[in-house]
């Protein structure tokens, strides 16, 4: 996909760099010119949004939108934010320098490089095809099509209801030996019910020992862990402060298991890791359960 400043699907093309497809738009989305050199063609077109055959509207995810008319179909979930600006017009009726990803999204920062680098890692914890625009945002392509080895519904889920939230996660490479984590912009917000946006520093060198459970004797000792489960383990708690559901950190609790030795330990942990990790709590995001559906061994303590 080679997209215009606005993420619109201009060119397809092949691994080889032959145009299989040139797809040109008015400024609010209809179709202008479409050549193809086979019978394939792209759904994903203006604002790299799939356009629905039957009604000839765009799925925004939160909405649908009608080019024909310019508008939308239904009212602006944010509208509160703007009471200035009709929730059924477009982009502030500014479509050539707006777009309207309707403020439900997950954003990678960063260089191309750096932001294929981290969908790389995205791509292993979900059943969805990922993609991601020049801007940053993920898109979710298409759904049960990739691991399919694997059923990873909480990854899947995770990353789906990330994407569809009216708040957004925006993950960056953090600097080597940085450490994974995860900060929210509000930090009253992401307790108190309403929600936040949130940052996720993400670094790859991290290779941190982390309290693993013997699967046959239920003792813990220290393993590494892929990338991949760490970045999950950051994400989750960014998709409880973006639903406003995270717990204040000064919030202990006791959690007990057996070391390495079989002995008895207790630890007194911040309540917001223990459900993050999934030792207590109803939280069905979480990293043990995202372990078990990439066949790892549980975490055993934090």
């Amino acid at each position: 996909y080679h997209p215009d400043h606005l993420g619109s699907s201009s060119y397809i093309t092949n691994l080889d760099g032959e145009v299989s497809q040139h797809i040109e738009y008015v400024p609010f989305g209809e179709v202008f010119i479409e050549e193809r050199n086979n019978t394939w063609n792209t759904p994903y077109l203006f604002n790299a949004k799939e356009l629905d055959e039957e009604t000839g509207m765009y799925y925004y995810g939160a909405r649908y939108y009608e080019p024909r008319l310019s508008l939308w179909m239904s009212c602006d979930p944010l509208e509160e934010k703007y009471p200035n600006i009709s929730s059924y017009d477009y982009c502030m009726n500014n479509p050539v320098k707006f777009i309207d990803p309707d403020g439900k999204k997950l954003k990678l920062a960063g260089n191309r490089q750096q932001r294929i680098k981290i969908l790389t890692y995205l791509q292993k914890l979900t059943n969805d095809k990922l993609g991601v625009r020049q801007d940053g945002i993920v898109l979710i392509m298409k759904t049960g099509v990739r691991n399919t080895n694997k059923k990873l519904t909480t990854g899947t889920g995770l990353i789906s209801n990330i994407v569809k939230s009216n708040k957004q996660m925006t993950i960056e490479i953090g600097k080597i030996g940085s450490t994974n984590y995860e900060t929210d912009v509000n930090s009253t917000n992401a307790t108190n019910g309403k929600g936040t946006n949130v940052k996720v520093n993400f670094d790859i060198s991290a290779n941190p020992l982390i309290p693993t459970k013997n699967s046959k004797t239920g003792n813990v000792s220290d393993q590494n862990r892929p990338n991949e489960i760490g970045l999950a383990h950051e994400m989750i708690h960014g998709e409880r402060s973006m639903k406003g559901k995270a717990i204040d950190y000064s919030i202990k609790s006791s959690y007990t298991y057996k070391d390495v030795n079989g002995k008895k330990t207790s630890q007194m942990v911040p309540q917001e890791e223990l459900e993050t990790v999934g030792l207590k709590g109803n939280n069905t995001h979480n990293e043990n359960n995202i372990r078990k559906e990439q066949g790892l061994k549980q975490r055993g303590a934090y």
